[in-house]
């Protein structure tokens, strides 16, 4: 078959990374992405954030080598790529996401991009659910509040 292009996704982390280990696990073990690869572009745009970004990034790794591979409980084929960029904060927070996007296009093919925010829970066929949906030369989106209580993530605390 034809080949097939990573699915790009940008992650715009603001304030909530004590969030991102979970979200990062949740993007790992998507269903139905069959033999696609799924690149995960953290954008942290909060300097006070780095280290935190970090951490969870490093924390999928080790994630990804435990829980990965043959008779192993995640339902991924292939461990997610991560690349992590630290903005300088000199940016409109919202922006940023659309501004690594534009620079990526010069350096990389692309055919989807999927963006998320630091506060989304991601249901295990999110992304496969969006790609279903998708039309050429058309945009996808989807919107919701989840205010379910989690005493891990603290999802159902929105707005803080």
């Amino acid at each position: 078959g034809p080949l097939k292009l990573p699915l790009h996704v940008v992650l715009l982390v603001w304030k909530r990374s004590y969030l991102l280990r979970h979200q990062l696990i949740w993007l790992q073990n998507q269903t139905g992405m069959g033999d696609r690869h799924i690149h995960l572009h953290i954008v942290n745009n909060n300097l006070m954030e780095n280290e935190a970004v970090e951490d969870a990034a490093d924390h999928l790794k080790m994630w990804q080598i435990e829980n990965m591979g043959p008779d192993k409980s995640s339902h991924s084929h292939f461990p997610m790529k991560v690349t992590t960029t630290h903005s300088t904060g000199k940016m409109n927070h919202n922006f940023a996401r659309f501004v690594h996007v534009e620079k990526l296009r010069h350096t990389t093919p692309l055919d989807h991009v999927i963006f998320l925010d630091d506060d989304q829970y991601v249901p295990e066929n999110f992304l496969s659910s969006l790609l279903t949906d998708h039309r050429p030369k058309g945009m996808t989106t989807w919107y919701g509040k989840i205010f379910q209580q989690d005493d891990a993530t603290e999802i159902s605390n929105y707005w803080d």
